[in-house]
Order: structure tokens, then C-alpha cells, then sequence
């Protein structure tokens, strides 16, 4: 189960609606499946239908982890025209196995919905994500 606050979600959901119609990614940072940080990063495919976080962006968020003491506990990208469900390519993308993956739908503008999901061993679990703070 993931947890989160609710600004940490509004922030996610700005994120891709700014990138729209590209996919957004970033990271969740924190302790014991919470999160804490919200890192935007980069999506250097500037792609509709794909993702990559700016390497160097990573990089500065893995140094200040280690000084905070905390570690990744989600990835999180959008999904600009279709549903918040992990796609074939997400599945090939899976680097971190241990981390939730958060995927926000734009396909209705006005009501994003926001989904999260274990990817292992290419088989996708669908998980809580309840609300803190």
C-alpha cells in the first residue's frame, strides 16, 4: 500500500497536465512505502507514448536521497489519451521491481484518475494508494 498526500497527487496531476500532450514522469521519494518528495523529472523521449528521466536529474535526486536517508518508493508517469493501466512498453521499462508505479490518465481532462501498481517479473498488480496528512 502506498501512501501519499493529497498535494503530492494535485502536484503529479499539474505535472502531466504541463506536459500534455507528452507523458510526464518523475519519482516519489521516501520511507516505508510513503512518500515524501515528489521529484518532476524530465521526460527526455518528449514522447506521447513513451519515457526516460533526464539521467543527471536522477542522478541529483539519488545524492540528495542518500543525505535525507530516504529511497525511491514510486515512479510515476502519465498516460496523455488513454487509461491509467501499464502498457506493454511500461512493462519492458520495468528498472525497479520493489517500487510502485503511479500512472495518472488525462484521457477525461477534467477528472484525471490516478492509479498505482506493482510491475514484477512483467506481470502487473494493482495496489492501494491511500491518501495521508
Amino acid at each position: 500500500m502506498l501512501r501519499i498526500r493529497p498535494e503530492h497527487i494535485k502536484q503529479i496531476i499539474e505535472h502531466a497536465r504541463r506536459e500534455h500532450p507528452l507523458e510526464c514522469c518523475g519519482c516519489l521519494v521516501g520511507k516505508d512505502n510513503e512518500a515524501l518528495k515528489v521529484y518532476e523529472m524530465s521526460n527526455v523521449d518528449k514522447s506521447r507514448t513513451t519515457y526516460l528521466m533526464d539521467p543527471i536529474a536522477q542522478l541529483q535526486v539519488y545524492k540528495q536521497m542518500e543525505k535525507e536517508v530516504t529511497e525511491i518508493v514510486g515512479i510515476y508517469h502519465s498516460h496523455p489519451p488513454s487509461e491509467a493501466f501499464p502498457s506493454p512498453t511500461d512493462l519492458k521499462k520495468v528498472f525497479y521491481e520493489d517500487v510502485y508505479y503511479l500512472i495518472v490518465s488525462l484521457s477525461d481532462w477534467d477528472r484525471p484518475t490516478v492509479r498505482v501498481f506493482k510491475l514484477i517479473d512483467s506481470k502487473i498488480k494493482e495496489e492501494e494508494m491511500v491518501e495521508i496528512g
